[in-house]
């Protein structure tokens, strides 16, 4: 993408789930959780038993400069009868500048609001999350 473009991508993600009507778990158990590029950057949400649908917004501002903006809804692919599926939302914020060939700078927020906690069982787990990278190739 050359610099000044804007791009808008709809994405739909789900993880199967296990809705607790069994002892035993059939949803999915993932060998290596890689869902922070995926799912959020709050890492909040696994990839088990998860639906995502997500809106993701890009701007490449300059040859040197770039933001993006995503909106998550995450809800619970499988939950037993009487349970709420919503498991939450959260808003990405990026900023990526670079400095030279050789230097990059990247800054970050998101914020993770908890759905109903009937979903999960557990609540209190609103987030934010800030951080700044600095990236240099040699």
């Amino acid at each position: 993408m050359s610099w000044n473009e804007k791009s808008v991508a709809l994405d739909y993600h789900t993880y199967s789930g296990d809705d607790g009507a069994s002892a035993d778990f059939e949803g999915l158990r993932p060998l290596y959780q890689t869902g922070h590029g995926i799912l959020g950057l709050a890492d909040q949400i696994g990839q088990t038993n998860t639906t995502d649908l997500s809106l993701h917004f890009k701007w490449n501002q300059d040859e040197n400069s770039s933001w993006g903006l995503a909106y998550h809804m995450f809800s619970a692919s499988e939950v037993a009868a009487g349970m709420d599926d919503d498991l939450g939302d959260e808003i990405d914020l990026t900023y990526s500048y670079q400095y030279s060939d050789d230097v990059g700078f990247d800054f970050g927020y998101a914020a993770y609001g908890e759905g109903n906690t009937t979903a999960t069982g557990v609540s209190g787990r609103d987030a934010n999350f800030m951080w700044v990278t600095t990236n240099v190739s040699f």
